[in-house]
């Protein structure tokens, strides 16, 4: 697969997207790998470090080929939100900041801010993942044309709720009342 994609990018250097694809497959690599068995992965402890950097090489590669697609900005932000969840130190740190950069990108667009916030609940930074879950609510208080986003936004407070984090009746008077009223704009 990484060799048809290198093959892709040989043809057309100009689409980003091919890097985000690349990116994604050797987050894939680095997945495996890590999974190996300890004798196993320290056998192959330069394999795993060349493709994790290769994978952050081509997502860094997508965000300079296309700087105004917030999309490809997400794309960095899930590759190094996977090797967060993986244990690379700092990548859910930098997966946050790629996030926070692509709503900048699409300053309507819930998406960044709930990525966001699942990131932060992982990190175990309740309140800021609960900052983020509002903002992202309200972006767009209606989620029910997306009924996946709308299970997980359920999902994400539902977790919140368990985790006992202060003031989460915030999260849900949020989500009923950004309903009724438009939010105002600074």
């Amino acid at each position: 697969m990484i060799d048809s994609i290198n093959r892709a990018l040989r043809l057309d250097a100009s689409q980003a997207s091919y890097y985000e694809v690349a990116a994604q497959a050797y987050a894939f690599k680095v997945g495996k790998l890590a999974s190996l068995s300890s004798e196993e992965a320290e056998a192959k402890k330069d394999e795993l470090k060349n493709s994790l950097v290769t994978a952050m090489n081509y997502s860094n590669t997508a965000e300079r080929v296309d700087m105004t697609d917030f999309r490809v900005v997400l794309a960095t932000g899930r590759v190094l939100e996977y090797f967060g969840s993986l244990g690379v130190p700092g990548a859910n740190e930098q997966a946050m900041i790629k996030y926070i950069a692509a709503s900048a990108l699409s300053p309507s667009n819930p998406l960044p801010f709930i990525f966001a916030s699942n990131v932060a609940f992982t990190a175990n930074k309740k309140d800021l993942s609960k900052e983020y879950l509002i903002q992202a609510l309200t972006l767009k208080s209606n989620y029910s044309d997306v009924p996946s986003l709308e299970a997980g936004i359920a999902d994400l407070i539902q977790r919140l709720n368990k985790a006992n984090v202060s003031s989460v009746e915030t999260v849900s008077e949020s989500t009923t009342s950004k309903t009724t009223k438009p939010s105002a704009k600074k």
